[in-house]
């Protein structure tokens, strides 16, 4: 990130939601905190709503946004579905299912790329490529925005076909 002069970090205690949800209204409530703010976490839409996080956390998502501050979110490594944490990672267990907060209208969702370098001292990136499990589909919470009303849904889990080199 070139030119940046300053680096501010908010810290979760865990992954728990009632951590997460305390580092998103430390920043969301930080008068002096950043305008923009990169997030790589979530959890299934569903289970958030069902545990109260989405009620809690739509408020001051929407609260940032109408401050003209941005946080942009992953939209997950496992192609559109609830994920099972295991001793060595996450698996994908095949539910079709969004995650939170990036299905929120408030949050700039960004899907996962893999970046490859040409390994010199000071690195330039010749290649990135769509990570073949980014997800995101649907919303079971927030309907969809006029502008994409009646266009089909894709299939999940949908998977990005890998790209050459560009040309």
């Amino acid at each position: 990130a070139p030119g940046v002069d300053e680096l501010v970090l908010y810290f979760a205690g865990s992954l728990a939601g009632p951590d997460m949800t305390g580092a998103m209204s430390a920043w969301v409530n930080d008068p002096l905190g950043p305008n923009q703010v990169d997030a790589s976490f979530g959890g299934c839409e569903s289970l958030n709503l069902a545990l109260g996080e989405v009620n809690s956390e739509e408020p001051m998502l929407r609260q940032a946004a109408a401050e003209g501050r941005t946080l942009f979110v992953s939209t997950g490594d496992t192609g559109g579905s609830c994920t099972v944490l295991t001793g060595n990672g996450v698996l994908n267990t095949v539910a079709p299912q969004v995650e939170w907060p990036a299905s929120s209208a408030s949050v700039v969702a960004v899907g996962g790329t893999t970046l490859y370098t040409d390994g010199a001292e000071r690195p330039t990136r010749p290649l990135e490529k769509a990570s073949a499990d980014t997800a995101g589909g649907m919303s079971v919470v927030h309907a969809p925005p006029a502008w994409q009303r009646g266009l089909p849904a894709t299939p999940a889990p949908a998977r990005v076909p890998p790209r050459g080199p560009p040309g």
